[in-house]
């Protein structure tokens, strides 16, 4: 009897445009002007009086207050930000300070264009549940305006049976906050191998690094160079290259009252700014306790990089790049254990071919041994017949998108050359019978 793997639920998870962040908002400028946009919203702000200050602001409170958590916080803030505008900053009161990061500040749906993409693990609460049944955490990739992407989560309950229950998702949302990590000397060096960094200063600095180190410890190795390595033409570029590579492996956290649906991983370096896309989960387990891993699409706007997550209790989560051939494109999937000691991944390296990789002791992910490969031809032969929607069928070899492969070609004749006339030149066409 075959078993049943999977069973189709009647369940969908929907957008919900309710669960809203608020970002930091600085208006552009149209010119080179006197003053900019945001230093002239500033004197306004700070020209109002005292009640009408204190009125705006408590408007903005009623408003928006409950569904967000701890708005005078993301206030002053975002005035922090912004405060090297303000001419005398030491003037303003401190309702008008929370009044000016009040206007640099904009509220973001983060599930305004779609949510998708789940993967389901274990909870790791399985705390007041009935005889067969599992709490799972399910995260999410939620795409708002501009199809800039982050990472969210839900809670559901398998069983009993083949029950699946969905908790509320409803509760003000909370972007983790960026802390520190011990960063690692080998996916630094991983990570300038993989740009073709490798020069007298980077050498000089893997040198002196640690295998674990902070950032006090990393740029203090960066001020302690040479200044004869420094005065190279590389010199400076090799810094960027430096800080800009260690700076992709991170730690975000979160208020230990917060539930999970509503945490939000958002995008915190450069390399992700536009978006971080299709985690997969998994509850990983070794000599060490269960850990939660996961692997991301990291997108930039032009480029994508592919990112690791690790957390023991998906309340402190630390991101760091994945190295390696096996590692350069999207679809990194991480098995839940250990095989025979060493640690693979499915991956589609080719963007097609289905491929099993392994870590390497320099935590770089091997060139993939393949698996599952498309077929090796797509042809017309005797058995093989190719359908593609009509507006695909341009993009294979010898086909026009105007006409069935298998109508007869026509030839369009070339147009006459114009003829001139008087003292200028009029085109002439001409339209062959029987073409478009």
């Amino acid at each position: 009897m075959t078993r049943t793997l999977a069973v189709r639920q009647d369940l969908t998870l929907a957008p919900d445009p309710r669960r809203v962040i608020v970002k930091l908002f600085v208006p552009g400028e149209d010119a080179a002007l006197v003053r900019t946009r945001a230093q002239a919203l500033i004197d306004r702000v700070a020209h109002l009086d005292d009640e009408e200050t204190g009125r705006l602001l408590r408007d903005t409170f009623d408003r928006f207050g409950g569904r967000h958590r701890d708005l005078d916080s993301t206030f002053h803030h975002h005035y922090d930000l912004v405060r090297h505008r303000v001419a005398r900053a030491w003037d303003l009161s401190p309702t008008t300070r929370l009044l000016v990061g009040a206007y640099f500040s904009h509220e973001y749906a983060i599930e305004a264009a779609a949510l998708c993409n789940p993967s389901m693990v274990a909870h790791p609460d399985q705390a007041d549940l009935e005889p067969g049944q599992l709490r799972v955490a399910v995260s999410l990739r939620q795409i708002g305006e501009g199809h800039l992407s982050s990472i969210g989560f839900a809670t559901a309950v398998l069983g009993p049976g083949r029950r699946l229950t969905v908790a509320d998702r409803s509760g003000p949302l909370v972007v983790g906050q960026r802390v520190g990590i011990r960063h690692r000397r080998d996916l630094l060096a991983a990570g300038l191998a993989e740009n073709d960094c490798d020069n007298e200063v980077t050498a000089t600095v893997l040198d002196a690094l640690p295998e674990r180190y902070d950032e006090a410890t990393f740029e203090r190795v960066l001020g302690n160079l040479p200044p004869d390595l420094l005065s190279r033409s590389t010199g400076l570029s090799t810094l960027e290259q430096l800080r800009r590579t260690n700076a992709a492996s991170y730690a975000t956290t979160f208020p230990a009252d917060t539930g999970l649906h509503q945490r939000v991983l958002w995008p915190a370096t450069p390399a992700e700014s536009n978006g971080m896309e299709d985690a997969r989960f998994v509850r990983f387990i070794d000599e060490s306790g269960p850990v939660y891993r996961a692997t991301y699409t990291a997108y930039e706007g032009r480029r994508i990089a592919t990112r690791a997550l690790a957390s023991r209790d998906l309340r402190r989560f630390q991101i760091t790049p994945m190295r390696g051939p096996g590692a350069r494109n999207k679809g990194v999937a991480l098995f839940p254990r250990t095989v025979g000691g060493r640690h693979l991944a499915l991956c589609r390296s080719d963007g097609e071919t289905i491929g099993l990789t392994r870590l390497d002791s320099e935590n770089r992910w091997q060139a993939p041994v393949p698996l599952h490969t498309p077929p090796p031809q797509l042809g017309t032969g005797p058995g093989r017949q190719l359908r593609l929607p009509h507006r695909d069928r341009r993009r294979v070899a010898g086909a026009h998108p105007r006409r069935r492969p298998d109508a007869p070609v026509r030839h369009r004749r070339a147009p006459a050359r114009p003829a001139p006339t008087g003292t200028g030149h009029r085109r002439a066409s001409r339209r062959t019978p029987g073409t478009r």
